[in-house]
């Protein structure tokens, strides 16, 4: 019997990149698996994206929360849900190729797994962008925290802290203008770094948030 694999979705309002999210996951060529969406957002359009997804297909298992749990605690809960031998994570944007879980089929290429296995396919280059990636990844993680904004009211007269004076050019300062101000509007106590990041678009390493945060 083939062990059963949780694909876990953590959500939270972006229900266009979700729907395909769920699609990629429910078109694995591996058949034996649980889709597990929890949802941290309150839009109406992402909870009509899951309920469907559950409707047509029954492995694919939904969960709202009351309230936004935060991206840490909103995996937790998938992880402690998760009912599978084995797991997957992807975040609502992320796209499983059909053969992710199964792999190669078996005698489709000569090499596979075998003392045949062609290593030209494996270069220094790759592997130290892999290398790259997965410290970067594991940096974010390690470096994501929550902050709570002590002086939530009125407008914040952000010009005269003079936060953006280390930028070295109008383009890292414009992203720096961003940062601070996700940082500023989100540090609710709820939301991590990550989360504001991801909110507003930013393609900052958490280090680089947490870096804006403390200067603020």
């Amino acid at each position: 019997m083939t062990p059963l694999v949780s694909i876990l979705i953590p959500t939270l309002d972006r229900p266009r990149y979700l729907r395909e999210a769920i699609e990629a996951a429910r078109a694995q060529t591996y058949r034996n698996l649980e889709v597990l969406v929890f949802d941290n957002g309150t839009q109406e359009e992402t909870r009509a994206v899951v309920e469907l997804a559950a409707a047509q297909d029954p492995r694919v298992i939904c969960r709202r929360h009351p309230r936004n749990l935060g991206m840490s605690a909103n995996f937790n809960a998938l992880a402690d849900a998760a009912r599978g031998e084995f797991v997957v994570a992807i975040g609502d944007d992320g796209r499983l190729l059909p053969e992710l879980i199964m792999g190669a089929r078996h005698g489709e290429f000569l090499e596979y797994h075998t003392s045949a296995d062609n290593f030209d396919f494996v270069c220094p280059e790759a592997l130290a962008e892999s290398l790259s990636t997965i410290l970067a990844v594991t940096d974010s993680l390690e470096q994501d925290r929550t902050y709570l904004n002590r002086k939530p009211k009125g407008e914040p007269h952000l010009c005269r802290y003079d936060l953006t004076k280390s930028a070295r050019n109008e383009k890292e300062r414009r992203m720096d203008e961003l940062a601070l101000r996700g940082v500023v509007n989100l540090s609710d106590g709820e939301h991590s770094l990550l989360e504001i990041a991801d909110h507003a678009n930013l393609p900052l390493g958490v280090k680089k948030m947490r870096h804006v945060a403390l200067r603020g």
